[in-house]
């Protein structure tokens, strides 16, 4: 299942002609909705939603499956970082037309996910190659990239699962790739599938919708924040000035294969730093609480060297929302301060 915030399980049963609630129908695309060749047959991909009303601020809780329809026994792979942008298989998306667009369909290949990102993707792992077994079926739950609506209105969201084994892994792993389980991965099954369609109704005026935004980094498995992910409530394609306040708890290198639990500000990250982000009310990443954040050099971004680092700093920085061939972070940069005159300069909100 889709993890949005620790969400529950949001199953449907499964069904041969696609129902939805509270309206809608058989579908007619040119394709057999939910399924897929494999080399024994059908492979099946579902998805379900308990509510497919989505109340501004909110998020929908979508669970995904695939089901061995045919004969024989498949080898299939999990999606990872980096799966929502084609740089390592499956290959994963979602798409979203307005229901107010009969006519129009759905893409016969999963829409990617725009913009350069972090450039890391989580290194492949013992256990995320699976096989599905004739009547078998596989949930998946992390790293299915972005659902987003562009504003109020009623939309229809197909998602997409393609596992390409010949293609070729991008982007710079958190770590070293296990051989064995790389191994199984180009000897997997090929295979394009498209889920069956729900139809959602997004609720609320356009200031109060915005976008409503739903990852595994989502699509997060190891609790990893990202800017598209971090619960804002943010258009796409805009470049937003931030700035927060924070007291800078720690910064430490960074392990060989240390987990990723926070923003990645650089594309090659050597740092850790912790921050505990003081109380403000801003619709932006780095909400209050103990946040890290991986950058590639202490100097550039607080002025000093690490060892002078410490008291509590001011933090500007660019944050770009989907915005194509930027990084979702810009200009970071940290200035000290005296608390205390920030306060009552009413600085803190």
């Amino acid at each position: 299942m889709v993890n949005f915030n620790s969400v529950g399980l949001c199953l449907l049963g499964i069904v041969l002609v696609l129902c939805l609630a509270g309206g809608g129908g058989d579908k007619d695309d040119g394709r057999d909705d939910g399924a897929g060749d494999g080399p024994g047959g059908k492979l099946e991909l579902r998805i379900s939603c308990e509510n497919l009303t989505v109340q501004s601020g909110s998020r929908p809780k979508i669970a995904v499956t695939i089901t061995n329809r045919g004969d024989k026994p498949v080898n299939l792979v999990v999606p990872g970082g980096g799966s929502s942008r084609k740089w390592r298989t499956p290959i994963v998306g979602w798409s979203v037309i307005s229901a107010n667009e009969p006519d129009s369909k759905h893409p016969s290949e999963p829409p990617l996910h725009k913009g350069l990102g972090c450039g890391n993707i989580n290194s492949l792992k013992p256990g995320e190659v699976f096989v599905l077994k004739k009547g078998d079926q596989k949930e998946l739950s992390d790293w299915l990239g972005l659902l987003s609506f562009p504003g109020p209105g009623k939309y229809r969201v197909v998602f997409y699962y393609s596992n390409d084994p010949s293609i070729e892994w991008k982007g710079i792993p958190l770590g070293k790739h296990d051989e064995k389980t790389m191994e199984r991965v180009k000897n997997s099954t090929k295979c394009a599938l498209i889920s069956n369609e729900l139809i959602f109704t997004v609720e609320g005026t356009d200031e109060e919708a915005g976008e409503q935004s739903a990852t595994s980094d989502g699509d997060n498995p190891e609790g990893r924040e990202i800017a598209s992910s971090s619960g804002q409530q943010m258009a796409s394609n805009q470049t937003i000035s931030c700035d927060f306040i924070a007291e800078v708890r720690s910064i430490e290198s960074m392990e060989p294969e240390e987990k990723i639990k926070g923003y990645v500000i650089d594309e090659d990250p050597k740092w850790t730093v912790e921050l505990k982000v003081l109380p403000h009310e801003k619709k932006i990443p780095f909400q209050p609480s103990v946040r890290r954040c991986y950058i590639a050099n202490v100097e550039k971004v607080f002025g000093s060297p690490r060892e002078e680092v410490a008291g509590t700093y001011q933090f500007t920085y660019t944050w770009n929302v989907d915005v194509p061939g930027r990084p979702e972070f810009e200009n970071f940069k940290a200035e000290k301060i005296d608390v205390q005159k920030k306060s009552a300069g009413g600085g803190i909100q």
